[in-house]
């Protein structure tokens, strides 16, 4: 919220000449700064959990704020260059609204993280802890052995999502098991 109002008022602001206003090209360059910072301070608090093997009930808080913080930048920037400023008299932002996507990837990404350890954990607890089918949670999150979930960029996509699919289909025996002792 003061970071909101911070950046409405720099883009408010006039200078001695009336005509001076808080260049477009600037704002977008200071969103990417803070967007760029704000994701490097979610990796490295998150960089230092295992975040496959910690215990889920108090590493699912962490992912979730994580996962909102950056999402809520993401809808800062976009609220501020296409709600407020859009008809702002006098200076108008010009253009398709900003995007911070990198930060938008991330809080999905981390989103990702949560839907997979809470369907892990939800398995885990729906199954019998003595069936002789339970995979330990070293073979299941094994596909993700190598790869850094907390990076995220258009060439790390592909093996994340060979890594999710090979994640989910170690599930699947599970699943079937449970779907079998429900009937």
């Amino acid at each position: 919220e003061a970071t909101h109002d911070a950046l409405h008022a720099a883009w408010s602001a006039r200078g001695a000449r009336r005509d001076a206003v808080y260049p477009q090209a600037r704002m977008a360059h200071v969103f990417d700064v803070i967007g760029g910072a704000l994701s490097r301070c979610v990796q490295k608090k998150l960089g230092a959990r295992a975040l496959w093997t910690d215990a889920f009930a108090e590493l699912r808080a962490e992912l979730a704020s994580a996962a909102e913080l950056c999402a809520r930048w993401a809808r800062t920037c976009e609220e501020l260059s296409e709600g407020y400023w859009r008809g702002l008299d006098g200076h108008p932002w010009d253009g398709p609204p900003h995007v911070d996507g990198f930060t938008r990837k991330l809080g999905e990404r981390l989103d990702e993280i949560v839907r997979l350890r809470t369907a892990h954990e939800e398995l885990a607890r729906l199954l019998d802890r003595t069936s002789p089918d339970r995979q330990s949670v070293g073979e299941l999150f094994q596909p993700f052995a190598g790869l850094n979930p907390l990076l995220y960029n258009e060439y790390t996509q592909p093996a994340w999502r060979a890594a999710v699919a090979e994640h989910e289909s170690r599930l699947a025996p599970s699943e079937s098991q449970l779907a079998a002792h429900v009937r």
